[in-house]
């Protein structure tokens, strides 16, 4: 991951460093507090990329004030080389912290959120490193929305010995030592030390006459003997034993090594297939969906509709009838089904004030499910929609300057469906990512 701060110091949109690699370090640690800090956060990420990416962004923007909170604890004496507020300084923070998160499902809320705003700004001298990095992202989301694979079905118990296999093998006991000698004593003679034998041999060796009576000095030579012939048999057997035991041992580690390759092999086999089927299972149901021009949720055609209302409402069942998160071509395939509308082409663009009103006021417009507006902080343009639709108190001038967004400012239909809909993909993906954690 390359550091984007670099970049936006040779741009010049960091002022005041004098070359001071001291004061570029403080910059540093205050950036990695604010990825640390943002990195679980999903909702507060994509509101402070929102927030960084505007040139015009007020210094009191919560996610500005958070900028500003890390750099003090990293700079101490910032306020003495700043007079006024440094937006530039905290909006490139607040791009490194970003550009330091902007992994896995991180990098798809980043860009789909991101992806339509850029147009709403005037970027100045940074505008080649922010497109740069939007792209990086763009890249990264494209990845994350082809391997990505949904966990649908919960581990069961045989799934989960499954995964922690490991090769079961006997363990090899010690030699009985009293049991071995009792044998050996039994072979020898009649008794042990005055013990009882099992199965004893009935005749003691022979002693110097030949007529096999257990003399003294013969008995002691037979104890002695089944001590010393029992303890040289009990080393040797165990240290058979040890051998198998670790013959054993080490079989069992080939066997398990080769067992775990194997599932990994055949899982990595079916979890690609998994990606390739459901990446052709997403593009085929937004296909159908686009070939039919129906609403699924309405039970109609979106050629019935309103050209402004039918666009959020496509972008709505589009998100119910597609696995998310989507290719970026989903997208472009919304805005392309779109344009089909009667006048609905991207040739045709209005104010985004007029269109806020069009929805606004339109009298048969159907509940739309958007994810909530946040209560604070910057607002994309589906906030912006979202807020409009719903049954609070509206005011759109309020709305688009929480947005950073001209109500003057023009766009197409088939842009804001794409708009809407990569948006909204990202509050949902959102939410999940914060129910899950």
């Amino acid at each position: 991951m390359t550091s984007l701060l670099p970049g936006l110091l040779s741009a010049g949109l960091i002022e005041k460093m004098d070359g001071s690699d001291e004061r570029f370090a403080k910059l540093k640690n205050a950036a990695a507090a604010l990825a640390k800090a943002l990195q679980s956060q999903p909702h507060e990420l994509m509101s402070a990329l929102l927030a960084a990416l505007d040139p015009a962004i007020p210094p009191t923007d919560p996610s500005m004030q958070r900028a500003k909170a890390a750099l003090t604890a990293s700079w101490e004496t910032i306020g003495g080389i700043y007079t006024d507020e440094p937006v530039n300084l905290y909006r490139s923070l607040m791009l490194e912290a970003c550009n330091q998160c902007a992994n896995g499902m991180n990098a798809m809320l980043l860009w789909l959120v991101a992806a339509d705003s850029l147009g709403f700004y005037r970027l100045g001298k940074e505008e080649k490193v922010v497109r740069q990095f939007l792209q990086e992202l763009g890249q990264k989301a494209e990845e994350v929305a082809i391997q990505f694979v949904p966990n649908t079905v919960s581990s069961s118990k045989d799934d989960e010995a499954s995964a922690n296999f490991e090769f079961e093998h006997s363990q090899v006991e010690n030699t009985d030592r009293e049991s071995l000698l009792m044998a050996v004593a039994a072979a020898l003679g009649k008794d042990y030390r005055g013990k009882t034998l099992d199965s004893p041999n009935s005749n003691w060796q022979s002693g110097p006459d030949n007529r096999g009576y257990g003399s003294g000095p013969i008995q002691e030579w037979n104890y002695q003997c089944a001590d010393k012939l029992s303890a040289l048999l009990a080393d040797e057997l165990d240290r058979l034993a040890e051998q198998m035991q670790q013959g054993q041992e080490e079989f069992a580690e080939h066997i398990q090594s080769f067992l775990q390759t194997q599932r990994q092999a055949i899982q990595s086999a079916i979890t690609d297939h998994e990606h390739y089927r459901r990446t052709e299972q997403v593009r085929l149901d937004a296909l159908w969906w686009s070939e039919a021009l129906y609403s699924p949720a309405l039970g109609q055609s979106y050629r019935e509709l309103q050209p402004e209302v039918a666009a959020l409402v496509m972008a709505q069942d589009l998100l119910q009838v597609v696995s998310l998160p989507t290719p970026a071509s989903v997208a472009h395939l919304l805005a392309e089904t779109v344009q089909r509308l009667p006048n609905a082409g991207y040739e045709i663009k209005k104010p985004i004030g007029d269109w806020l009103e069009q929805v606004r006021q339109c009298a048969d417009k159907p509940a739309l499910a958007f994810a909530d507006v946040p209560k604070e902080g910057r607002l994309s343009l589906r906030d912006v929609f979202a807020w409009a639709v719903s049954d609070q108190t509206w005011d759109s001038a309020k709305a688009l300057q929480r947005a950073g967004i001209a109500a003057t400012h023009e766009i197409s239909l088939p842009a804001l469906a794409r708009a809407l809909f990569r948006q909204e993909q990202a509050c949902r993906l959102a939410n999940d990512a914060k129910d899950a954690s």
